[in-house]
């Protein structure tokens, strides 16, 4: 993702995408979660929000699905850089996003980025994942 950006800031302009390439980070539970580990939360865990988000470099128009857990949602996407967002509550064992253009399957990626609500430990770090 750095190298678009750094030609985008060393050009001025924003390169052309050549290659569909879909990155997606999320923690791994709530941030209103109990967890009984030590040190415990840390300071403004409130701050946060619970989502999984995605930056999709799309090569042209599309649907992007993603499905985590029991929830699906469907995205319409340009060409160029998409930002967005998927509420992350749901329990799940990995998020399944699926690229198609009309009829086509541009790209289907497994991450197995899991969610839970009863978590043994406090984990604010971000999972993150890029494919395919």
């Amino acid at each position: 993702m750095s190298g678009y950006y750094i030609q985008k800031y060393k050009t001025g302009v924003a390169p052309t995408i050549i290659q569909d390439k879909i990155y997606m980070w999320a923690r791994p539970h709530g941030r209103s979660d109990d967890c009984n580990d030590s040190p415990g939360k840390p300071d403004n865990a409130a701050f946060t929000d619970d989502y999984l988000w995605i930056v999709l470099f799309s090569t042209g128009q599309g649907t992007l699905t993603v499905t985590q857990g029991s929830s699906s949602k469907d995205f319409t996407v340009t060409a160029g850089v998409n930002l967005l967002k998927l509420d992350s509550g749901v329990t799940s064992s990995g998020v399944t996003a699926t690229l198609s253009r009309g009829t086509t399957q541009v790209f289907s990626y497994f991450a197995p980025i899991t969610f839970t609500h009863t978590p043994t430990n406090c984990n604010f770090n971000a999972f993150v994942f890029a494919g395919p």
